[in-house]
């Protein structure tokens, strides 16, 4: 290539890195509801005021929602002033989802299987002996989480959280890996559902490894600018890997954005962001997810709640929960939902601060998802 073609090629590019971080913040596009969507509106806000007075597990204590149908939002509203539309709120668990999709660009750049086999990425940070189980752990296990253990060590790395500004933080030296790694392996991976933060985290790792940046990195330039997403902030350890099961900040538009382009199976105007292949894989229903090595016969019974209405039950996916309506969602602590659906091509995106995430997702199946 001679110094002239090569100057065009660099010039052509800067455009278009130019041009795409010139849109960050750009809106989704708005319509007006139609009337049966309008009222149906209105009687959400109308349930949620009542909620609050009711008994803890019942309130639905939202800060935004965002509504988008046929690609266009139809429904926004504010509900707490202190947390404001364009203020980032973290997504706690939510942000698992996310670091999947990461996970299926590295798929589609052809630097990962799902089959890999996890010790392989992390040879300094093994027990002294390293059981079958271990060995035999894939890439897949994780983001089903079905890794192996009983139990969830999640909160030995953590040293609090806060609940007024719903931050978390991490013990001082904390090696996130080798707490996973050196955590009991029970159970043959792929065979236990076991909810687990630090699958995720070790997901994150391991793109970061094989990409070369970590995932906040590789999302913003894949992902978040392609979308209009200002970078957002996503919390890291010392190491300068992204925790991946928690931490990701979104604003509740970009919440609406990301679930629309996983609607829309990873294109976004043009474009293929992340193959649809993935984001198929990714959502569909890989395991039944019984807590407790519970069968279904057994969840549904007392004291559970009848599996045509516990979404803890529905299904999962990669780093995605399934909906007992149809569709999925990410989901994170304190009612940080994405819920997809599309079946209606419509998107709901919700922040909150909640004690039970169910009453929220409710609220949204009695009275919006009929006018749907």
């Amino acid at each position: 290539m001679n110094k002239h073609s090569f100057i065009i090629l660099l010039a052509a590019a800067l455009c278009v890195a130019v041009d795409c971080y010139a849109e960050r913040g750009k809106p989704l596009p708005r319509t007006e509801p139609g009337p049966e969507l309008a009222q149906a509106f209105q009687t959400w806000e109308n349930e949620v005021q009542a909620s609050l007075s009711k008994p803890e597990m019942q309130q639905v204590i939202m800060h935004n929602i965002m509504v988008v149908k046929d690609g266009k939002v139809v429904y926004e509203k504010n509900l707490d002033p202190e947390w404001p539309a364009d203020r980032p709120q973290h997504v706690f668990s939510a942000s698992k989802t996310f670091t999947a999709l990461a996970c299926g660009i590295a798929v589609d750049d052809g630097l990962l299987s799902v089959d890999d086999k996890v010790i392989d990425f992390f040879p300094d940070k093994l027990p002294a002996r390293v059981s079958k189980k271990l060995k035999a752990l894939t890439i897949k296990d994780l983001l089903t989480m079905q890794c192996g253990h009983k139990t969830d060590p999640t909160w030995d790395t953590m040293a609090a959280y806060d609940s007024v500004s719903m931050e978390i933080s991490l013990k001082p030296g904390v090696d996130i890996a080798k707490a996973f790694l050196n955590h009991r392996f029970v159970y043959k991976p792929g065979t236990y559902f076991c909810y687990n933060s630090l699958c995720t985290y070790m997901v994150s790792a391991i793109v970061q490894k094989v990409e070369g940046k970590n995932i906040l990195d590789l999302l913003d330039e894949r992902v978040f600018a392609p979308l209009a997403i200002e970078r957002p902030e996503w919390d890291m350890d010392e190491e300068g890997v992204c925790c991946g099961g928690w931490g990701l900040h979104l604003k509740i538009e970009d919440m609406a954005k990301l679930g629309q382009l996983l609607l829309q199976k990873g294109e976004w105007n043009g474009r293929q962001l992340v193959s649809a292949g993935w984001v198929e894989e990714q959502t569909s229903k890989h395991i039944d997810n019984y807590p407790n090595g519970l069968t279904a016969k057994k969840i549904d019974a007392p004291p559970y709640l009848p599996i045509s209405r516990n979404d803890w039950v529905a299904g999962y996916g990669y780093q995605t929960w399934r909906n007992t309506v149809g569709g999925y969602r990410a989901d994170g602590a304190w009612g940080q939902m994405i819920v997809v659906l599309p079946e209606h091509n419509a998107v709901i995106a919700g922040q909150a601060n909640l004690k039970n995430h169910l009453a929220e997702l409710w609220s949204y199946w009695d009275y919006i998802l009929p006018a749907l």
